[in-house]
């Protein structure tokens, strides 16, 4: 960041002096130019800001919709798409969603939890998710389970995929995940445990 700073500052002088060599006498072009170029990233920034929420929403510049997440992160950014509770007599869950931002995104199991996390092992369950568009496969993923806790709740994140590249944004899908291993104890050792399909960090 200094660096892009540096190069943004030093930009304008290196333009002044080369004026200065081209023997250009008019302080209107000696002041101005210079000025003007120092003001087109404040300007451009100013109007990336404007447009950071459909720039977020992938409807252009998708590139740089995370990036803008991270700096300018919207109220809802981390709002579950769907989520179901955790059923003892359950294993497959099918969720309707449509992703609103680009970026990182995956299937989670949350434990809500105000006494910190309460992992009894590392992977108590495994994962399979298939996203289907229309009734077709877009995408399949059987991932192992990593361990994540935060404010008042706990779990674990499974299946992670980006958005636009692996699948669209503001289109309707139809996720199918599969619950694997011994969901009632699981339920036991983590009660009101859910599944869900969020947002996740880009960083």
């Amino acid at each position: 960041m200094i660096t892009i700073i540096f190069i943004f500052l030093a930009i304008p002088i290196l333009i002044f002096v080369g004026l200065l060599l081209l023997r250009v006498r008019s302080k209107k072009l000696l002041m101005g130019i210079p000025i003007a170029v120092l003001c087109m990233p404040i300007v451009f920034g100013f109007g990336i800001y404007l447009a950071r929420t459909p720039i977020q929403q992938g409807k252009f510049l998708a590139d740089i919709g995370p990036l803008l997440s991270l700096i300018f992160p919207p109220d809802d950014l981390y709002k579950a798409l769907a989520e179901e509770k955790l059923s003892q007599a359950k294993s497959i869950y099918v969720l309707n969603i449509s992703h609103k931002y680009v970026g990182n995104h995956g299937i989670s199991i949350i434990v809500p939890s105000s006494s910190g996390p309460d992992f009894k092992n590392k992977e108590p369950l495994k994962v399979t998710t298939r996203f289907f568009k229309g009734g077709k496969i877009t995408l399949e993923s059987n991932q192992s389970g990593s361990q994540f806790w935060g404010n008042n709740e706990y779990g674990f994140d499974y299946s992670s995929y980006t958005v636009p590249r692996d699948l669209p944004v503001s289109e309707p899908l139809r996720v199918e995940v599969t619950i694997h291993g011994d969901i009632d104890a699981f339920l036991k050792q983590n009660k009101a445990a859910r599944v869900a399909v969020k947002k996740m960090s880009d960083e």
